[in-house]
């Protein structure tokens, strides 16, 4: 039976607590990701936006605690979601909309995904491309406390070659076909492999993506050629390196994956054409697999907007569970949930995280870091939950 679950994130959003009061939550049922033992009734203390204790029982609130009253609620971890992108969803406008929407339009827009990713459960998220400003302006007014949306780490303006999948300009005309450049997220070669990582350093993305082949929504021919040379990834992985940021790749086609791989890039998004060789290689080196959800993604707007020649192949559809290379791993959508509240299809596609017996075994799985240690838990407090003082 699925069970109701409330998710607690202290520290990175909106909810302040003062220096001398605590908040104080009474859950019914915990999951603290840590152990296989579901615990019941027992008081979970938030200071100075961290847990400082878990204790058993309901403890009495001190003169001046605040009290959130969850005795009927199962409380755990907020979930991860390693690939999203909040500042819009694909339709059949997707590619049509940026002639019609200012910056301003998208950023507003994007206010409501994060609100709705966040009350799907997902309180932690990795934002993996947009037009370069729109996430970390996003991450910026949430940690402001301005509005409400999960903790960002984003990649801003995802990097790509000429006619590559993160191409600005690609299935553009006339004089909207430009030369893009590194400021633009385009390069071609080591040199402008280095500019445009110390671009998005200076925008301030947090780690780099890259478009290692072609892509299902992508509006060039292939949809897994590889688009980076070997001198190009060597140059991007070192110049994150010296920025300490992390290197995550789109990857469908094998020999693009590959060569991300032995570039030493952190992880692989999607892993389409992944193969044995590619799996002992990422375990070898220790690379992360975040099994982005491209096929349901593509399947449910097939023929609305891609020209990508290889979507009717059986095959590129194929399921490569994250757990066949018995390596590390991770939770990820590629996506930003549907307008549909706490129910939206976005947390649908974790039902198996949502289920009590399978995500006390599994929660660490969602862990950006590899190391549920490393992790930190936030606090949200749900507006429909009445707290009691």
């Amino acid at each position: 039976m699925r069970c109701l679950v409330v998710l607690l994130i202290v520290g990175g959003f909106w909810i302040q607590n003062t220096l001398s009061a605590a908040t104080i939550y009474h859950a019914g049922r915990l999951i603290d990701g840590r152990s296989d033992e579901l615990q019941t009734e027992v008081s979970i203390v938030v200071e100075d936006g961290r847990i400082t204790k878990v204790v058993p029982g309901f403890l009495k609130p001190a003169e001046g605690d605040k009290l959130i009253n969850l005795s009927a609620h199962t409380v755990m971890p907020g979930l991860m979601d390693m690939h999203t992108h909040l500042m819009a969803q694909h339709s059949k406008e997707s590619y049509t909309e940026k002639f019609f929407m200012e910056e301003s339009d998208y950023a507003l827009r994007s206010t409501m995904f994060a609100r709705s990713t966040l009350m799907a459960g997902f309180t932690t998220v990795r934002d993996l491309g947009d037009n370069g400003i729109n996430s970390v302006s996003l991450r910026k007014a949430i940690n402001e406390g301005w509005i409400i949306g999960p903790r960002i780490y984003t990649a801003g303006k995802s990097i790509a070659t000429t006619g590559g999948h993160a191409d600005p300009t690609n299935g553009l005309k006339g004089d909207y076909r430009r030369d893009a450049g590194p400021v633009e997220g385009v390069i071609n070669g080591a040199d402008d492999a280095r500019k445009a990582v110390r671009q998005r350093y200076k925008d301030g993305a947090d780690l780099i993506k890259l478009t290692a082949t072609g892509g299902i929504l992508s509006l060039a021919a292939s949809g897994q050629n590889p688009q980076f040379t070997d001198e190009e990834l060597k140059a991007i992985v070192e110049t994150a390196k010296d920025y300490n940021m992390v290197v995550t790749v789109l990857a469908h086609g094998a020999e693009g994956m590959k060569r991300a791989v032995l570039a030493g890039v952190n992880s692989v998004e999607h892993g389409t054409y992944m193969t044995d060789e590619i799996m002992e290689l990422m375990k070898e080196r220790g690379t992360y697999f975040f099994n982005a959800q491209t096929t349901a993604a593509a399947r449910s707007i097939r023929g609305l907007t891609s020209t990508n020649r290889h979507w009717d192949r059986p095959d590129f559809f194929r399921e490569l569970p994250a757990e066949s290379a018995r390596g590390r791993t991770g939770r990820a959508s590629d996506r930003q949930p549907f307008q549909s509240g706490h129910t939206s299809q976005h947390a649908q596609r974790y039902e198996s995280a949502a289920d009590c017996r399978r995500c006390q075994k599994g929660l660490r799985g969602h862990c950006e870091s590899g190391s549920w240690d490393r992790c930190t838990w936030d606090s949200v407090q749900f507006p429909e939950l009445q707290s009691e003082h």
